[in-house]
């Protein structure tokens, strides 16, 4: 979710210092996909199935983020309070890969046993 802020952040960096506002965004940024990494790494080692929907959704966030990212490093920086006003972002694509995610850790963490559940029975 802190990624997907992104193209908020750069949309609405300021106009005044560019080199030390895009060092200052990239270098977020980059800590921001440090921990990425990080986390896919640590659940693919946890429980390889949550790890697998996590990086899949890593992924998926990094294309449609990603994208809406860089068209808006492509526009200018704000000159006014009026400008703040970002594009309405449309993360829906990703809907289903957070629910995927999601549902993989709730049965992760959920106390009984899968058999007492049903999974994996067809039911």
């Amino acid at each position: 979710m802190e990624y997907r802020e992104y193209p908020f952040i750069v949309r609405r960096r300021s106009a005044s210092e560019k080199e030390k506002e895009r060092q200052r965004i990239s270098g977020e940024l980059s800590r921001v996909q440090a921990r990425l990494n990080a986390h896919k790494a640590r659940l693919l080692v946890e429980d390889p199935k949550v790890g697998e929907f996590y990086a899949e959704l890593v992924k998926q966030t990094r294309y449609v983020a990603g994208a809406m990212i860089k068209a808006a490093w492509d526009n200018e920086p704000i000159l006014a309070d009026e400008e703040m006003h970002a594009p309405r972002y449309d993360f829906s694509t990703l809907d289903q890969h957070d629910n995927a995610y999601l549902r993989a850790v709730a049965e992760h963490l959920h106390w009984t046993p899968k058999w007492w559940r049903g999974i994996g029975r067809g039911s």
